[in-house]
């Protein structure tokens, strides 16, 4: 872990509060890891430029993907809002979202 990347101190937290989003984290690989076939999906670990997702396919193939940040986040406040923003674009794209 670079000491010079601004987010990769949060890493341990954020993983910790991911592993309960397992919906979130398959729309994720789904979207934008283009992992359509993806089963399931968990959160590894976070840096500035993106995370890292361990993923299980329907074929029982498993693997990492890394989904970028656009932009890269320079500052802790940003985690939150951009991991949101990509979750509401992952699961409209995927229409995961309930109509009101």
């Amino acid at each position: 872990m670079s000491t010079s990347d601004p987010i990769a101190p949060y890493s341990a937290p954020i993983v910790a509060y991911m592993s309960v989003h397992s919906a979130t984290n398959l729309a994720y690989a789904k979207y934008y890891g283009r992992l359509y076939t993806a089963q399931s999906a968990s959160f590894e670990s976070l840096t500035a430029r993106g995370f890292w997702l361990s993923y299980l396919l329907a074929s029982g193939a498993r693997g990492k993907i890394f989904i970028e940040f656009k932009p890269p986040l320079t500052n802790r406040d940003q985690i939150r809002p951009a991991l949101e923003t990509m979750a509401r674009e992952a699961e409209a794209a995927l229409g995961l979202v309930k109509k009101k």
